[in-house]
């Protein structure tokens, strides 16, 4: 059996993929040994002590085993401010450029606030960016892939007749990657479901995903 690459996941030592971690996870960053990335969650967003987080992300973002930054980006439902949270983003995109490795993205009904810090400050499209948990109107997604970003899906996959769905169906597929992010649902049902969904074998959309993968962190 093919080892489905899972671009995002909270699992504790998923068999092929990226875990992730945040500011409140910092001792069990430091005990994983494993490729992972590692992000100011904007839920943990303090506005009055976020740049010491980012201090500590500075330096552990330098770190060999870290081969993404993120989760990070803009939430209007929860956490700080959206000034705050823009700053922040800002800070963690530019230190993406500085240590060139890509930067996955947590974004909730704040699409053109973040396409527009992405216009300003990621010029030419020099680092990848991946919106993962994808699942939103099409607009929103041809807003995202005009700008060059990459689309990682997960379980919302599951849902019959899901936006999720739907957008996979109209991305490109060297833009596409899957995840499990915090799902119960595993890594081969969401491979599975994106198979049916495209109309291809598993096999062939475990190829274009690990290929998508290799390329995005080789140009970044």
């Amino acid at each position: 059996m093919e080892n489905k690459f899972d671009c995002h996941t909270h699992q504790q030592q998923p068999i092929n993929g990226i875990r992730n971690f945040h500011q409140q996870q910092k001792q069990a960053f430091d005990d994983y040994a494993l490729p992972c990335s590692v992000g100011l969650h904007p839920w943990f967003v303090d506005a009055q002590n976020w740049q010491t987080d980012l201090h500590w992300l500075q330096q552990a973002a330098q770190q060999p085993k870290v081969v993404a930054l993120g989760e990070c980006g803009l939430d209007a439902l929860r956490g700080a401010d959206l000034a705050t949270q823009q700053q922040a983003f800002i800070e963690q995109l530019q230190l993406a450029q500085q240590l060139r490795k890509p930067l996955i993205v947590h974004c909730v009904r704040r699409f053109n606030e973040l396409i527009a810090i992405a216009k300003k400050h990621n010029t030419k499209q020099v680092t990848p960016i991946i919106v993962h948990g994808f699942n939103n109107k099409a607009s929103v997604l041809h807003s995202l892939l005009n700008e060059g970003f990459y689309v990682s899906f997960g379980a919302a996959l599951l849902q019959q007749n899901s936006a999720a769905a739907k957008a996979l169906c109209l991305t490109p597929l060297n833009r596409v990657l899957l995840e499990t992010d915090d799902s119960t649902a595993s890594i081969e049902q969401i491979y599975q479901q994106a198979a049916t969904l495209l109309q291809l074998n598993v096999a062939d959309v475990v190829q274009q995903i690990q290929q998508n993968w290799e390329q995005l962190v080789d140009n970044s």
